[in-house]
């Protein structure tokens, strides 16, 4: 299986790139900053830089893929609210990821 996280890096998102590939599928990350996931990549994960915010990078590192992990979230106590939704137009368009 051809797998891409989105989260990769972070708590949960790193446990699943891990089983995944110790289940011996071939697992991209996609992460903003790829400093942050060179421990995965020492493990075999395919880094691939771009935001999930950004259609444009989404729909580059969903080409190929079979299954997509979506684990990304913008994590804090408090914040504007735009900041919670600014991935919602990518992900909530049928025709974003269809064809990747």
């Amino acid at each position: 299986m051809l797998a891409l996280v989105t989260g990769g890096t972070g708590f949960i998102g790193g446990h699943v790139v891990e089983r995944l590939l110790s289940a011996g599928h071939h697992v991209r990350v996609l992460l903003r900053d790829e400093r942050k996931g060179q421990w995965l990549a020492h493990q075999g994960a395919e880094l691939c830089v771009g935001d999930v915010t950004d259609c444009k990078s989404l729909r580059q590192a969903a080409v190929g893929m079979d299954v997509v992990f979506h684990l990304a979230a913008y994590v804090s106590e408090w914040g504007p609210w735009n900041a919670f939704q600014a991935g919602y137009g990518c992900w909530h368009r049928k025709y974003d990821l269809r064809g990747c």
